[in-house]
């Protein structure tokens, strides 16, 4: 497990990154930024080992997400996915962050939560598993399924939220202990204690990103 914690325009961010040998999984994630208009892409992806895909997928994506947006980002990884005959279920979810405005969009059962300054985490996706279950892997929309669904939102915030982007196995706790947990002032700290109270380290892959919400917005070049 590694945890580093920078700065951004959008504001302070750390990321988190567990991937033991054994599992049959790997997670990822990228950070890409545009400091001419403050924009800021994350990308957190999960796939199964063995995959003919690209490790570049997360980076690639999130400069696809700078330049033409969360949404149609996603939708040309996935025509890249269909078009290499990719089989095998692929989660990602994007997001793109201006001040406190932010833009993401979803397919699997990689997830976006808020954490809003009343210290409540607020889940912003939808798993696209059967029943909602990640556990059972049965999933109805994944990258690589033409025709899939994805799904996009667009909200603004207040002032020092934070975003936890994950793969699943990162937010298999109480969200109420995460609440907690991602309360703390220390991001790397936050993570990595988020990540042994769900349990992951030496089981199952996971990545996670969490960033602080700056305070206004920066005016978007023209």
């Amino acid at each position: 497990m590694y945890a580093t914690a920078r700065s951004a325009p959008a504001g302070p961010y750390a990321t988190v990154h567990i991937d033991p040998r054994n599992a049959p999984r790997q997670a990822w994630w990228a950070v890409e930024t545009d400091y001419r208009t403050g924009d800021v892409a994350m990308v957190v992806t999960e796939y199964p080992r063995g995959t003919k895909l690209s490790a570049d997928l997360a980076d690639d994506t999130a400069r696809k997400a700078l330049a033409e947006g969360p949404e149609k980002a996603l939708r040309d990884a996935r025509a890249s996915a269909v078009e290499f005959g990719l089989a095998t279920p692929v989660s990602l979810v994007v997001v793109l962050v201006n001040g406190i405005h932010v833009r993401l969009a979803w397919v699997g059962d990689c997830r976006a939560h808020l954490l809003g300054n009343d210290a409540q985490l607020i889940s912003l996706t939808e798993d696209h598993t059967a029943a909602g279950d990640s556990t059972c892997r049965a999933y109805t929309s994944h990258l690589a399924l033409d025709g899939g669904r994805i799904d996009t939102l667009d909200i603004e915030t207040l002032p020092g939220c934070r975003i936890l982007l994950s793969s699943p196995g990162l937010t298999d706790v109480d969200s109420d202990v995460a609440a907690h947990l991602l309360c703390d002032d220390d991001y790397e700290s936050a993570l990595v204690r988020l990540a042994h109270a769900s349990q992951v380290e030496g089981s199952r892959p996971a990545a996670g990103l969490l960033l602080e919400l700056a305070t206004t917005s920066t005016s978007r070049s023209q």
